[in-house]
């Protein structure tokens, strides 16, 4: 029984992870400005890197205590929440199917990285389908919740930092084989968005 409860945690953990960090690396108007930041300022970039760090950081945990404190009152806002979750995860798949041109970016500052944070509708979306789809449904106490709510903002931060430190040399690979790269992050959030499915019917 303990052994599969094991493999149970590791495998959400696991599911957790991929969707986080496939939704954090993809190409959008966040990687590529710190990529852009990065070209540009060099070291002095990592400002606008913090900068968002710092706003997905309190979007999450205001999500987090909402979402949380709203589904005690109104049962039904967590099974709502998890098929919009689902649903979002297959918009976003879709979208990166039909994803056409290259991603407009601007080079900017800790302010301008915070703020980019805080009107970003996919960071948003982001923290609404993390929370109710793997953490209020599975994480078993407090202490595990809390700890995935933070996990949020630390992948995003890292996956920002990685586009950053690639630089030019990720651009280029991600120009020459576009293609490939957004066929492969839809693949994954289609399956993401299957597991969730079978999750609604135990």
């Amino acid at each position: 029984m303990g052994y599969k409860y094991i493999l149970k945690a590791e495998r959400q953990v696991l599911e957790f992870f991929i969707y986080l960090v496939t939704v954090a690396i993809t190409p959008g108007p966040n990687t590529i400005s710190s990529m852009a930041n990065a070209a540009e300022k060099g070291l002095k970039g990592v400002t606008f890197n913090v900068g968002m760090l710092i706003g997905i950081t309190f979007i999450s945990t205001l999500s987090y205590l909402l979402i949380s404190t709203l589904s005690k009152y109104i049962p039904i806002l967590s099974l709502l929440l998890q098929i919009l979750g689902i649903a979002y995860l297959v918009y976003l798949g879709i979208r990166m199917m039909k994803k056409r041109g290259n991603a407009k970016h601007k080079t900017g500052t800790f302010i301008d990285g915070m703020v980019m944070q805080l009107m970003n509708v996919k960071v948003l979306m982001l923290c609404v389908t993390a929370i109710s789809e793997y953490i209020l449904p599975v994480a078993i106490n407090s202490g595990e919740k809390w700890l995935r709510v933070y996990m949020i903002p630390l992948t995003c931060f890292l996956c920002g930092l990685l586009w950053a430190v690639a630089g030019t040399a990720l651009k280029g690979i991600y120009e020459k084989r576009r293609k490939t790269f957004d066929y492969f992050f839809a693949f994954t959030l289609f399956i993401l968005a299957f597991i969730n499915i079978l999750k609604l019917f135990p």
